[in-house]
């Protein structure tokens, strides 16, 4: 079901107590990060040759697209929405294309080497010309992550590069977000992935709605954001109202036949004794988030009809959906005021044909182009501020998936990838 109101609040509470805690510990962390930025200063990884374990290829070659991004503390959780939209064909082509078309070609010294740079460099006319305006862009431009991304994008996939580079230290882009974009992911500490990729796609829309005032376009807008339909109806009068929501990471629920077995029983072991059999799929998930809400007691709705509170049924349905369709599971409740992680494993398919005529708008969806899937971010531990994130991808140069675990990238089989449990899953058409 939709989140109430009381469910929304107590996720806001938990926000600001986390944020709090985290200012908190800037002190300690400042020392930390000027270390981290002493040591960024080097990129390339030790070059090793490729190794085989079981049947697994374990790339350390360097082959474009197929590069590890180094972990700087706890920052797995940023490198793994950096692979998934590095893999996203469309995601990746258009931060490739258009800034290399409209921005000059800037390297920071915390990105790449000399050397590395120089490679780069030469692609492009007056190399001297863009190194001088380096220091007065970064201190000028509003794309702060996007020119970044741009950036680390180029070296993941300059083919020239195939026989220097197995790993890079994304400290520019990291640095960014720490020093010019928010506090909210700032330091050493790990953070929930599906929110820093929210987050990262809200902030990407607002560079661009500052850039492309003229163009009157938006990539993020056009091709990522998506819209729910909301349809209240009182129960009293009859009175229907409707509202847009639009969204960036479509957050899914899981059944009431998981849910309930979290509910009943308190302690961590019988909880995960009790449940460890209860399967489902990505489409119960579906259902269960767009189920009717029933307002009621403490929930009831403001009519405007009957300028009174009354009881009323509320459904939500799909109402646009966007070329790269961005999902992600509410692995995460909380329970007695801490943290619980959901385990259940989720069935996911490698397309979307089509979706439940009950959940789509149908005047204003088209469902004929399938989805395909691109990326699956999955977490290994007890709750998303613990543990570790790994993300799996679809490399469009031979079709065949791949698991990204920070600086290692090895391949991996259609049934290893079936076997995971999926945190969030990026589709795309």
């Amino acid at each position: 079901m939709v989140q109430t109101r009381a469910e929304k609040k107590q996720e806001k509470e938990f926000a600001k107590r986390e944020k709090k805690r985290v200012r908190e510990k800037r002190k300690a962390q400042i020392l930390l990060k000027r270390k981290a930025a002493e040591h960024g200063k080097k990129l390339l990884a030790p070059q090793s040759r490729a190794k085989r374990r079981s049947g697994t290829i374990i790339v350390s070659g360097g082959e474009k697209g197929l590069r590890g991004l180094k972990n700087m503390g706890m920052t797995c959780f940023i490198n793994v929405v950096l692979q998934a939209c590095s893999c996203t064909k469309k995601f990746r082509e258009y931060y490739l294309d258009y800034f290399k078309a409209n921005a000059p070609l800037h390297f920071s010294k915390f990105t790449i080497s000399k050397r590395t740079s120089q490679v780069l460099l030469n692609e492009v006319e007056n190399p001297e010309e863009n190194e001088e305006k380096l220091e007065e862009e970064e201190e000028t431009s509003e794309a702060v992550l996007s020119t970044r991304i741009h950036h680390l994008f180029r070296v993941l996939w300059t083919s020239s590069l195939d026989t220097q580079l197995s790993c890079i230290r994304p400290t520019e882009f990291v640095s960014g977000i720490w020093q010019n974009v928010s506090d909210q992911f700032e330091g050493y500490e790990q953070q929930d992935a599906a929110e820093f990729f929210e987050f990262l796609l809200g902030r990407l829309e607002h560079e661009l709605s500052s850039q492309e005032k003229k163009a009157q376009e938006n990539f993020i807008k056009d091709n990522i954001q998506g819209s729910l339909k909301y349809s209240t109806r009182c129960l009293k009068c009859g009175t229907v109202t409707e509202r847009i929501e639009t969204f960036l990471n479509l957050r899914l629920h899981f059944p009431s036949t998981v849910m309930e077995t979290y509910n009943k029983y308190s302690n961590k072991r019988s909880r995960k004794e009790s449940h460890s059999d209860i399967r489902c799929s990505l489409f119960e998930c579906f259902e269960a988030t767009f189920a009717d809400e029933q307002l009621t007691g403490e929930h009831l709705y403001e009519c405007g009809n009957c300028n009174s509170k009354e009881e009323a049924v509320r459904t939500c349905q799909l109402h646009h959906l966007p070329d790269i369709f961005i999902m992600s599971l509410s692995r995460i409740v909380c329970q007695q005021k801490r943290q619980i992680k959901i385990t259940n494993h989720v069935s996911f398919p490698s397309s979307l044909n089509e979706f439940p005529k009950s959940l789509i708008e149908s005047s204003t969806i088209k469902t004929e182009t399938p989805y395909s899937l691109n990326a699956v971010i999955v977490h290994d531990g007890l709750d998303t501020r613990h543990g570790h994130y790994r993300c799996l991808c679809l490399y469009d140069e031979d079709h065949l998936w791949y698991e990204f675990d920070d600086e290692k990238v090895k391949s991996i089989t259609q049934e290893e990838l079936e076997k995971e449990n999926a945190y969030v899953l990026v589709y795309s058409r």
